[in-house]
């Protein structure tokens, strides 16, 4: 889904007043719980690049102890 810094800004207004129903321009949007909101707020702040995101990779290595 494609968002909007203003979208962005509104809702991290809203969580700031602990408000779940959101204003953007003609659209009112309420959400369930704080959590969905802030999990938005992250998926926002990847999608414009205020947060890097993306898969994490963690390459494990061993050995045997044999030298």
């Amino acid at each position: 889904m494609a968002y909007s810094q203003i979208e962005y800004t509104s809702l991290t207004s809203a969580i700031a007043q602990g408000i779940t129903t959101v204003k953007y321009g003609d659209k009112e949007i309420t959400y369930r719980s704080l959590s969905e909101m802030l999990r938005i707020k992250s998926d926002m702040e990847v999608e414009l690049g205020i947060k890097p995101g993306g898969i994490r990779r963690t390459y494990i290595s061993h050995t045997k102890g044999l030298k």
